[in-house]
């Protein structure tokens, strides 16, 4: 039996686990969920949990920093820490059985699509809270007129290098990595489907993170 649909304007919790902990995790509202998967948005001002050191997307963050702060993650040494989002609004679709999620960054002042940012993380899991996974340490990042780059390959290497990607998660995620260039390329996918054109609800509060947003807990 599938999992029940979330309703749109929702609160739903993204998380990414390591570790047996909530690592990252960010409340967001949802704008759909539906066969091709759940949208999420999230803009400047909600109230996040980030990894502390981290600086957020787009960040620049000395190279020994990132690399440092992955042995954390392995070893779940890692400490969380109130983290205001700034700048964009962020509407994230999660594809149903994918290893990466597809994400719209907008401009917060003019609404302006600024990037598509394709982030490989395992497939996720519903939870009673929302949704559930765990980042892969590569992104995908593709120009609104196309053109597009790899971003954080020495984090990726480094994560396979202490065991936070296992030899059969880096088949999957080479192989994912192939289908995510070719749909950034064919203009595919969440791409096609409009959502340069959304706009959030006028009268949706920030989104906040519930009491208990870090307990683990069975799928939903």
């Amino acid at each position: 039996m599938e999992s029940p649909a979330w309703k749109p304007g929702r609160t739903a919790v993204r998380r990414f686990l390591y570790a047996g902990r909530a690592g990252p995790t960010i409340p967001t509202r949802v704008v759909t969920d539906d066969a091709h998967g759940p949208v999420l948005a999230h803009w400047t001002g909600v109230s996040c949990r980030m990894t502390a050191g981290y600086g957020g997307p787009g960040s620049t963050r000395p190279r020994e920093g990132r690399l440092s702060l992955l042995d954390d993650l392995a070893a779940g040494r890692f400490r969380l820490v109130e983290y205001a989002w700034s700048d964009t609004i962020m509407l994230t679709v999660l594809l149903p059985g994918e290893w990466f999620s597809v994400a719209a960054m907008f401009a917060e002042d003019d609404h302006r699509l600024l990037f598509w940012y394709v982030n490989f993380e395992l497939p996720f899991r519903r939870t009673t809270l929302g949704f559930d996974s765990s980042d892969l340490f590569l992104d995908l990042v593709a120009g609104p007129e196309g053109g597009w780059l790899w971003k954080d390959e020495d984090e990726y290497v480094h994560a396979q290098r202490i065991g936070l990607i296992t030899p059969e998660q880096e088949r999957q995620i080479e192989a994912a990595r192939e289908r995510a260039v070719a749909m950034v390329e064919q203009g595919a996918g969440p791409m096609a489907q409009g959502w340069e054109a959304w706009r959030r609800e006028a009268d949706w509060p920030r989104p906040e993170l519930p009491d208990g947003w870090d307990r683990l807990e069975t799928s939903r």
